[in-house]
């Protein structure tokens, strides 16, 4: 799920690099500069990963129905340990 998280760090950081970029410019807006706090890039990537995982949930879901155990008896094996 990397890939789904890749692009959420990135734009994040991105702000904050524009964030940084203004300061050295003029003064910023107080919400801006508390809204992008370089102390919760971590707390606020894991809620848009969370929220965007949700909606993302059936794509990455292994169907119990279609799953054949004789392919890979280890992957069975974990699977059903999780249920």
């Amino acid at each position: 799920m990397h890939e789904v998280l890749a692009p959420i760090l990135f734009v994040l950081h991105c702000d904050l690099e524009a964030l940084s970029h203004a300061k050295e410019i003029g003064p910023v807006d107080d919400d801006a500069a508390l809204i992008l706090d370089a102390n919760f890039l971590a707390p606020d990537a894991f809620a848009i990963f969370t929220r965007v995982m949700a909606n993302l949930e059936s794509s990455y879901a292994v169907p119990k129905n279609n799953f054949n155990p004789s392919i890979n008896n280890v992957c069975y094996c974990f699977f059903h340990a999780l249920d």
